[in-house]
């Protein structure tokens, strides 16, 4: 790890480190409200997706030249969204969990836009602190840490250990 000193203070220009989650989208928008017990019509499409992901992507689309993520994904997809992250401009480092697969949402949509969420979260949250490379703060003036890392131990605990070494 470069020393403190050697990196771009906060708030300098430099390379955007997202640690966050990647998961697997499933949107079916329905124009009608859902028909209980039978089927109702949607317009149902399979997107690369996650807080963590959609934010780093998001960076690289505004203009930042170097942006980073961290993330936990499943062996099934890992390579899919891999190239997905590459083509938006990321770089990703991609942990693959040997145990879970990539997490997945099913979003339900509404006429109304209005949207209800079905989660599995998979190897999102399974962040760790043993992820961690602190050379991914090399030459990084920014740390986004995406809030779902806080709804488990591990990935909490992977979230100090990347706060802590971006104050160091």
């Amino acid at each position: 790890m470069t020393a403190a000193a050697d990196r771009e203070p906060a708030g300098a220009p430099g390379a955007l480190l997202v640690v966050g989650d990647v998961v697997t989208d499933i949107v079916a928008v329905h124009p009608e409200p859902l028909a209980p017990a039978t089927d109702t019509a949607a317009r149902i499409r399979t997107l690369p997706g996650g807080a963590g992901a959609n934010a780093a992507c998001w960076a690289a689309h505004a203009g930042v030249a170097d942006v980073r993520l961290l993330a936990r994904v499943g062996a099934e997809s890992a390579r899919w969204h891999e190239r997905c992250l590459r083509d938006a401009g990321v770089r990703p480092r991609l942990v693959v969990d040997p145990a879970e697969p990539t997490g997945t949402v099913v979003a339900l949509v509404g006429k109304d836009a209005e949207r209800t969420f079905l989660t599995d979260s998979g190897a999102a949250l399974r962040l760790s602190p043993q992820d961690w490379d602190p050379a991914l703060l090399d030459g990084a003036g920014h740390l986004h840490l995406s809030g779902y890392l806080f709804f488990a131990d591990s990935s909490r605990e992977l979230a100090l250990v990347a706060l802590r070494a971006a104050r160091a």
